[in-house]
């Protein structure tokens, strides 16, 4: 039988102080993305919650889970959605199957926008341009393994 000199991937090695910095470094970075975004969305004249659902209308969505996916109250998202439509950048379209359904769909414009706003969200990110290959790929890492872990422990629960 062979045993390993190296930790466990699930057996946490690093000291409480060094995940305490990683944490607050992470909710540092996290409020400049969050800032980013706001901005981003700004330029583009739209309010936060207005960007949110545009970038969650890959494919027509029922007004119910696009509710789902900005949680919130369905009734709060017709606001949001009334003010989208009257600027041309989303459609609602009755349901195939349910005609009381409404379908949330981009418009031409919508989807214009879209890609606009996603677009400027992943090119000018806060900082990404200053690291270097090497350190982008262990960021990727460390953020696909963070990723890994919580879909791991989700997939358990």
């Amino acid at each position: 039988m062979r045993v390993s000199n190296t930790p466990s991937r699930r057996t946490n090695t690093r000291p409480a102080p060094q995940r305490e910095r990683v944490v607050t470094l992470l909710f540092e970075y996290l409020e400049r993305l969050r800032i980013h975004f706001f901005t981003a969305a700004e330029r583009h004249e739209l309010t936060a919650v207005q960007a949110k659902a545009i970038m969650s209308l890959e494919v027509p969505t029922p007004m119910r889970g696009m509710a789902q996916c900005l949680s919130c109250d369905p009734s709060n998202i017709t606001g949001v959605v009334n003010r989208l439509e009257e600027r041309g950048l989303v459609a609602r379209v009755e349901g195939t199957t349910d005609r009381r359904v409404k379908h949330l769909t981009l418009t031409h414009e919508g989807a214009r926008i879209r890609r606009s706003l996603l677009k400027s969200l992943r090119v000018h990110v806060p900082g990404i341009n200053e690291l270097n290959a090497e350190e982008l790929s262990c960021l990727e890492r460390a953020l696909a393994a963070l990723c890994k872990a919580q879909e791991s422990r989700s997939g358990h629960e």
